[in-house]
Formats: structure tokens, C-alpha cells, sequence
């Protein structure tokens, strides 16, 4: 289970691979898109802030008992990362 790996003493390991993982998604699925508009922030950057908030997310999401939805969890990603890409 994913949550046991995040609350476990090896989920620096596995947090990681998450985030590398999650850096080629977003850089292929977001980043390189065509509906991706190229504004005065440098990609690196926005791959940066978008990777870590998003693990950020789930760690806090875990911690809280899960107590959203993943469909909340969704919109309220999607609603702080889209003005910013």
C-alpha cells in the first residue's frame, strides 16, 4: 500500500522514485504539451514547484487521514497549479 510506504521509515526511498517519476509525467504530459503557454517562468522551475507540490499534497493528504476525496483532491490541485502553467 502506498500509504504504508509513505509513513514508513523508507519513504525517503520510496519519495524519491515518486518524485523522479513524477518529474518525466510532467514534464512529457505538461510541460511539452501544446496547451502548455510559455510565460516569464522557466520550466525547470515550474517542474520543480509542480513535483513538490503535488508529493507535498499526498504526504499531507495521508497525514490527514485521508479524509478528502480523490476527486477534492484533484480540484484543489488543478486549482492552484493551473494559473501557473
Amino acid at each position: 500500500h502506498i500509504k504504508d510506504l509513505l509513513i514508513s521509515e523508507s519513504s525517503d526511498i520510496f519519495l524519491k522514485y515518486f518524485r523522479d517519476s513524477l518529474r518525466s509525467l510532467i514534464s512529457i504530459y505538461i510541460l511539452q504539451s501544446s496547451d502548455h503557454q510559455k510565460k516569464d517562468i522557466p520550466d525547470e522551475f515550474l517542474l520543480n514547484h509542480i513535483t513538490g507540490s503535488f508529493v507535498e499534497m499526498v504526504q499531507w493528504w495521508v497525514k490527514n487521514r485521508m479524509k478528502q476525496t480523490p476527486e477534492e483532491l484533484d480540484f484543489c490541485f488543478r486549482s492552484v497549479i493551473y494559473p501557473v502553467i
